[in-house]
């Protein structure tokens, strides 16, 4: 054997369906992760003596319960982690219906862009913070066609969206459909899954395998200038090594551009945030681990409610963030996250539809003046268009 590189190393993952919690899956159906660090490890408790011994030295601890843990820090891009960030909601990625061909719809300069004569956007399955695709609209309105369009606001007869629109008259069959797949934090019909991940070290002849592992938290981090960082947290019941892989026939990592602070936007209050310099968004369900006599591992991993708070920091070029902390009001984000500059390119999108501003400083620099504050969310009561949630998430590539 020889000493073992880094570059050398990798890490496959398989989502479980079927048996008992912390057995092995079948050998099959792996897939590699892209990453840039992982940290799974084996960890024991230490039971110590507390026995007083009359030559007044201590008698060496035992080893206690076994459990293996640790995260997964990569670039976000589009479908990579949409396994992860569904678990961490407890909800399937799903799509989401095309809606009916529409001939009652305007499109216009102004908001709200899209108005429809009867019927109500409300009773559709759009949301608040979907990114849209339309079909069917000619002439003037042909630039319509194919486009992202980011719903920042919505009412039974009209839509905000983000994105410059061309006007076109009523008349046209429109059909309007949800890219990709969406998910969010459900009430009721939680998902509990389960993962194992193989590390593997072929020039060391040492595979570990991490059993039994459940998403704990997932946490984002946009910058004006850099990649868009992800981290996932992961707690589980046990290791396991061999000298060869246990996995077989695993699949390739995805190839999909890494997404950045470059392209995309913040919409605070449906109002786009042309000023904001950082944002990061921490998802929680502060999982833990059991004890069992007889046993030297978990039962099982245990889920509290699941938390959303985060950051962000903008220049100060109004009062108006300053008041919103300072009067307790409530506050929605909406959050797009662009492949690149094209109308159609892939995305990440994330709806935040009731938050409150925890705490608010600004920075006493020289340079131009900021204000940062921290936010928590709580379940939106599903009203003016938004998901009845904490957290709404659309990959188009999932």
């Amino acid at each position: 054997m020889s000493i073992q590189d880094e570059s050398g190393t990798t890490l496959a993952y398989k989502k479980k369906t079927t048996g008992a919690y912390g057995a092995l899956p079948g050998a099959t159906g792996a897939k590699y992760l892209r990453k840039i660090d992982s940290t799974f490890a084996l960890k024991k408790s230490a039971i110590e003596s507390k026995e007083k011994r009359s030559d007044g030295q201590r008698t060496k601890p035992r080893h206690g319960m076994r459990m293996s843990s640790g995260n997964v820090t990569g670039h976000l891009s589009t479908g990579t982690y949409a396994d992860f960030i569904a678990s961490c909601l407890r909800r399937d990625f799903a799509e989401v219906a095309d809606l009916a061909a529409l001939t009652n719809v305007t499109a216009s300069a102004t908001a709200p862009h899209f108005v429809r004569a009867a019927g109500s956007w409300l009773d559709t399955p759009l949301r608040v913070g979907m990114v849209i695709h339309q079909a069917g609209w000619t002439t003037t309105g042909v630039a319509n066609n194919a486009k992202n369009f980011t719903i920042v606001e919505m009412t039974a007869t009209g839509i905000t969206v983000a994105e410059p629109v061309a006007a076109k008259a009523s008349g046209d069959s429109v059909v309007i459909s949800v890219p990709g797949k969406v998910t969010y934090v459900p009430a009721t019909g939680r998902t509990k899954d389960e993962y194992v991940f193989e590390g593997d070290n072929p020039d060391a002849g040492l595979s570990l395998l991490h059993l039994g592992q459940r998403v704990s938290s997932v946490e984002l981090e946009l910058m004006p200038d850099d990649n868009i960082g992800i981290t996932i947290t992961f707690f589980g019941q046990d290791s396991a090594k061999d000298v060869t892989t246990y996995f077989t026939s695993v699949a390739q990592e995805s190839i999909t551009k890494i997404l950045t602070g470059l392209s995309g936007g913040v919409y605070l209050d449906g109002i786009e945030q042309g000023v904001v310099t950082s944002f990061k968004l921490k998802i929680d369900n502060k999982l833990s681990t059991g004890k069992a006599v007889g046993s030297k591992v978990t039962p099982d991993v245990f889920y509290t409610d699941t938390q959303v708070n985060g950051s962000m920091t903008v220049y100060l070029d109004s009062d108006d963030i300053y008041d919103k902390f300072d009067q307790e009001s409530a506050i929605n984000f909406v959050v797009r996250l662009d492949e690149t500059d094209a109308i159609n390119c892939p995305f990440v999108a994330i709806a935040i539809p009731d938050s409150t501003i925890v705490d608010g400083s600004l920075s006493k620099d020289n340079n131009a003046r900021t204000i940062s504050f921290n936010f928590e969310a709580g379940r939106g009561q599903g009203t003016n268009g938004w998901q009845d949630t904490t957290i709404q998430i659309q990959d188009s590539g999932a």
